[in-house]
């Protein structure tokens, strides 16, 4: 009944349409009728051969530009032009006619001739839609949508606009026959042709031109067609105030009017896009054949054929060097070069933008999507376990993902290879051409090598010009349409998602999305949809007040640190100024586009957010070193971290008959008046380390799983960023990892820039062989594997060994030890409505657990690293966490020997466990090392199932975040790539990742290049230059990154207190920094508004706040990793405490002594 009813409407639309249109029939013949005083015919931009109206056959006589080019080019022969007898066809030629045959419902004319004319798309909507479109063009529109109320009105709005509409496209037209005119003018000759065959050999178009009685009577006809329509246009307009005024409701004619060519306007546009693109290719077209004329006009000479031998042009054939000069073959080969780098540019570019909308050629990707059917009908047998069929099935979706990926990489690099090589035969071709100078004739060689150079600099903007217009209009209208077509896909029970992507969420459970739902997890962790403040449940006011109040306590303390008094009207009117500025930007109404994608992917987000409270036996967290999502079964996820913390025996259950958080409150306040009474810690250090009793609560456990590994094992983070001892934590390590870096930092790797330094440093000192093998181990469970007692007294030993005076600062040996029992002690939390001591080792996400490990560690190695010394090996261990545990080392000795030793350290110390690998190519941390016969080789590593993040384009970041993405993406491929093909290869992958994230094109081409311009690399980008690549390599690998560069200074400033420690800066009271919640939308305009503000009423000249310098820190919104994963307990089950806290005992201050 109710599709019944839905048919009905529509035929009810149709017919309403049809009318209207019936009633500007007589404006649509009129329309004719002007096209049938002279044919309008497309301009050709090309060499599409335009046909004469004559019915005779005539032979064209030849024009100044036929005799000036058959002249100049000498031997080549100008075809003399002959126009074919063809039949009169208005209709066909003439878009207006197509316009009207549209509107009157002509079943015959398709929607893709349409398409080809570029008809606006309100002369062709229902009445209901043409409504829609008036309205949304102009402020206040929605009084237009209420007045149009009646067929009546309807029918003559919708003639008001056909006439603006006409008046539109012959302006373009006379626009167009215009430069006719004008380059017929300035070159002195009308309608230039040369034959086909010739056209082919200089790659230029065979006319560009058109008669010059042609060119007069279409100008004559379209002033003709302008005067009429423009006569009917001041009709209409002179009529519309009177039936405008005498319906009811009345509306004002000139508001009317002006919407009317708003709209009219703005339909236009790719229809202005097509005809300044045939205004510009015309420009270039009578441009390339003036180039190619003056070239030959030249007039190379038989002396120059002699100097240069016939075997150097290899690449001529011998019947042409017959009948051609060497230069004139030279100059063909060289604009053919150019032609094709153009067209493989331009393929290359093309590539790019498919990859960017996701739209791969339908031959690579139609087989492709269609070989998974037989996959999808095995999956989808009742007898499969369902998360083990959703896990195939993810499997299964990245593999395919993952080989698009690889394969269009590989379809780039061709490309860019092909256009690197045509480029490279153009500066062969032009060194060829410089040898056949003689001493005499050297100058006209020069010239005529500028002028061919030129001609094909005129023939690169011509192919940018055109691949420009070709992104424009074919690839804006099938990412719209694609856009709609995924949208109407529907749920399934069983999807293997196969669009390509940059990186994609790992599922093992029966989770049922729909292809969208899938696309934003795809979106990743860091995601923020846009404009959330839209949507929320308080008010616009309430919103405004909390940024109102935050602005206004920050203003005013700048003002009170300044002393300055609110004395004038301007300042008085400050604040209330500032409240109306946030109040219009957030009640402003977004723009169209951007409010439409708002609440597509809101709705998008809670209906997944739906799904997940549905389903109670679905866990969500982010995968271990890496940004996606993970989404797995609860129930087996919970039995993983039950097996790892009964396999690990380092966590022990503790009753919560009593308050762990007030007890663990105690122990730290205690600890810290102690050290405060003796004068080891100030007021300061002792303010910094207390707990802070409004956002006290203890830590909680939650596992993150690592899918990069079998059978996705997990890995323990303690999170405790507002447990008691989380300050003092964050203290000692902020104390004690500079000292462990100062003693360990031969033997640590930052990152694997820095192991890349040092192996080539291997390398120059001439200890790399053919035998040469590499190593690596990393420690299974090291947080929690370490022996509680061992550590301290590990840790007991380094401070003995390698502290000055057996203290830093004021802090003795043992206040440091009773601050790390106090960590360990306190190591509390809750995990499954539980309450949990860890008891071996510490928490992996305490920043003290980190140096701790560190330091258990370094005396573990030490005979590792005596041997490696001995041996002038490389050892080294990372320090960042969760690295930490992983190790790289060189050997040149046999397989058995090294072996030997690694399992001699395994068997050191029963609580360390280790697994090795022994390879001549082995990957450590990012980057792969190989030994290729003593030839050491570095490229970057890519885990298959640990794809590297990049922020989505569209996400509701500030613009400054996504500058730097290439730049420093490209600048860790140029310091770990050894060779400039691994790079170029890199370059291609960080390119693709790029541009899946929905970043443009052109934004990603500017920051490449400025990459390469900045580090004098640009013969890199254009033809692989090795030697200049090596040294671009060489500066930027040894040019220390920020975090060395602090780490540099910790080391070498042996004196220097650490950090902790060190007096703090004053407030700099000339910077205020102005916090605010950052949203696209109106809000973007914020800090212009704020600077304009804040000069107007309190910086202005004179005013004691005058230089104040504004800085801005920006709050985001809730991003997708918010909104998805919960890990977290109940507050009550972290918020536990009595109403007094107990008083400690004495067996409690003799643990912390």
């Amino acid at each position: 009944m109710q599709a019944r009813v839905e048919r009905k409407r529509e035929q009810q639309q149709q017919e309403t349409v049809l009318e209207t249109a019936m009633e500007v029939n007589e404006i649509g013949n009129q329309m004719i009728n002007m096209a049938q005083d002279k044919q309008m015919v497309e301009i050709p931009s090309n060499d599409i051969i335009p046909q004469s109206n004559s019915k005779k056959r005539k032979r064209n006589v030849p024009t100044k530009i036929d005799r000036h080019l058959s002249k100049s080019l000498s031997r080549l022969s100008i075809a003399q032009g002959c126009s074919k007898k063809t039949k009169k066809n208005v209709a066909s030629n003439n878009v207006l006619t197509k316009m009207i045959h549209e509107l009157n419902g002509q079943p015959k004319i398709s929607t893709k001739n349409l398409k080809s004319t570029f008809v606006p798309q309100y002369l062709t909507v229902s009445n209901r839609k043409f409504k829609e479109m008036l309205s949304k063009v102009v402020h206040d529109g929605h009084q237009i949508y209420e007045w149009l109320d009646s067929d009546q009105k309807l029918k003559s709005t919708r003639e008001l606009a056909h006439i603006f509409n006409l008046m539109n496209y012959l302006t373009l037209q006379q626009q167009l026959w215009q430069d006719y005119f004008d380059i017929g003018m300035n070159d002195g000759v009308w309608a230039p042709r040369v034959s086909k065959s010739k056209a082919k050999e200089h790659n230029t178009c065979v006319s560009y031109g058109r008669s010059e009685k042609f060119v007069e009577q279409r100008q004559k006809t379209i002033q003709h067609q302008l005067n009429r329509t423009d006569h009917q246009l001041q009709q209409h307009l002179t009529q519309l105030p009177e039936w405008t005024e005498k319906v009811q409701p009345s509306i004002d004619s000139t508001f009317l009017s002006n919407a009317i060519q708003a709209m009219v306007k703005n339909g236009l546009y790719r229809l202005n896009a097509q005809f300044k693109h045939k205004q510009a290719m015309l420009k270039f077209d009578a441009d390339d054949h003036r180039l190619i004329a003056a070239v030959y006009d030249l007039k190379p000479t038989e002396e120059q054929v002699g100097v240069y031998s016939i075997d150097s042009l290899s690449s001529i054939e011998i019947n042409e060097i017959d009948c051609l000069t060497f230069q004139v073959a030279l100059l063909k080969i060289y604009w053919q070069a150019v032609a094709d780098e153009q067209k493989a540019l331009a393929e290359l570019e093309v590539l790019r933008k498919r990859v960017s909308l996701r739209q791969l050629p339908k031959s690579f990707d139609k087989i492709l999507n269609q070989s998974i059917a037989s996959i999808q009908t095995m999956l989808s047998r009742p007898i499969l376990n369902k998360d083990r069929r959703a896990s195939m099935a993810s499997r299964y979706s990245k593999t395919i993902t993952q080989y698009k990926f690889d394969m269009m990489a590989m379809t780039i690099a061709i490309a860019q290879d092909t256009a690197r090589g045509h480029a490279q035969l153009a500066v062969d071709t032009k060194n060829k051409l410089r040898l056949l100078d003689g001493d005499q004739i050297r100058s006209s060689t020069e010239l005529l090598i500028n002028s061919m150079e030129t001609r094909a600099e005129n023939m690169k903007k011509r192919a940018q010009e055109l691949l420009q217009y070709k992104l424009m209009s074919f690839f804006r209208a099938g990412s719209v349409g694609g856009q709609r077509q995924r949208q109407r896909i529907r749920r399934s029970n069983l999807s293997i998602y196969t669009n390509i992507t940059a990186s994609s969420p790992f599922i093992e459970t029966d989770l049922n999305l729909s292809l969208i739902q899938m696309s934003m997890l795809i979106k990743g962790l860091k995601y923020i949809p846009p404009c959330q403040s839209r949507f929320s449940r308080q008010s616009i006011d309430a919103i405004v007040n909390e940024q109102y109040k935050t602005l206004r306590t920050i203003v005013q303390g700048c003002l009170d640190d300044h002393r300055m008094q609110l004395v004038e009207p301007r300042e008085k009117e400050g604040f209330p100024s500032l409240k109306r500025i946030l109040y219009e930007l957030q009640s402003k109404k977004l723009p169209c586009k951007l409010e439409i994608r708002a609440r597509r992917e809101r709705k998008v987000v809670q209906s997944i957010i739906n799904i997940l409270r549905q389903r109670p036996d679905i866990t969500v967290r982010r995968t271990d070193k890496s940004k996606v999502f993970y989404v797995g079964n609860a129930t087996v996820f919970a039995e993983k971290a039950s097996k790892y913390m009964i396999e690990t025996k380092a966590y022990q259950e503790i009753s919560n008959e009593h308050c762990i958080l007030s007890e663990s409150h105690h122990l730290v306040t205690t600890l810290l008046v102690s050290l405060l009474k003796k004068g080891a810690i100030n007021q300061e250090q002792h303010k910094n380390m207390s707990p802070k009793t409004d956002t006290l609560e203890l830590a909680h456990l939650h596992f993150i799983p690592k899918p990069h590994k079998p059978d996705t094992p997990l890995r323990p983070i303690v999170a405790a960023i507002h447990a008691p001892a989380t300050e003092v934590s964050k203290f000692l390590n902020d104390l004690l990892a500079p000292v462990f870096l100062r003693v360990a930092r031969k033997t640590t790797f930052i990152n694997g820039i820095d192991l890349v330094r040092t192996l080539e440093k291997y390398v120059a000192d001439g200890h790399l062989k053919p035998t040469t093998l590499f190593i690596t181990f990393d420690v299974e469970n090291l947080y929690t594997m370490i022996p509680r007692q061992g550590a301290l007294e590990a840790l007991m030993q380094f401070l003995e060994r390698h502290l000055h005076n057996k203290k830093i600062g004021t802090l003795r040996i043992d206040d440091i030890m009773r601050m790390a029992r106090l960590v360990l002690d306190t190591n509390i939390f809750a995990y499954e409505n539980k309450y949990y001591r860890q008891i071996r080792g510490g928490a992996m996400g305490s920043a003290f657990t980190q140096t701790l490990a560190n330091i258990y560690m370094l005396d573990w190695e030490q005979k590792l690293i005596q041997n490696q010394e001995a041996d002038k090996e490389i050892y080294g261990r990372t320090s960042g966490t969760p690295f930490i545990d992983d190790v790289f080392m060189t050997t040149n000795l046999t397989f058995d020997q090294v072996k030997e030793r690694l399992e001699n350290a395994h068997r050191k110390d029963t609580n360390i466990r280790i697994s090795y690998s022994i390879q001549s190519t082995i990957d450590f941390l990012d980057v792969t090392v190989s030994n290729d016969n003593d030839q050491l080789k570095t490229t970057i590593f890519h885990k298959p199932a640990a794809e590297p993040y990049i922020l989505p384009y569209t996400s509701d970041h500030p613009r400054h975040v996504y500058h730097n993405i290439p730049y420093a993406a490209l600048l860790r491929a140029a310091r770990i790539c050894s060779n400039v093909e691994d790079f170029d290869i890199e370059c291609i992958r960080i390119d693709l990742s790029i541009l899946l994230n929905e970043y443009p094109p052109s934004f990603v081409s500017k920051h490449f290049h400025r990459f390469f311009q900045i580090n004098q690399a640009m013969p890199v980008l254009e033809r692989l230059d090795s030697d200049v690549y090596h040294e671009i390599h060489q500066n930027l690998l040894h040019k220390p990154t920020r975090k060395e560069k602090q780490l540099q200074e910790t080391i070498e400033d042996l004196d220097a207190l650490p950090e902790p420690l060190q007096k703090k800066m004053p407030w700099d009271s000339n910077v205020m920094y102005a916090k605010y919640n950052f949203e696209s939308g109106p809000r973007l305009a914020f800090q212009p508004e704020f600077r304009t503000w804040w000069k107007q009423h309190f910086g202005h000249t004179g005013s004691s706040v005058e230089r104040v310098q504004l800085k801005f820190a920006v709050r985001t919104n809730h991003t997708l990793e918010d909104m998805f994963v919960h890990k977290k307990p109940p507050t009550h089950m972290l918020k536990r405490k009595p109403n007094q806290i107990a008083q400690p005992t004495a067996n409690n201050d003799n643990a912390l002594i």
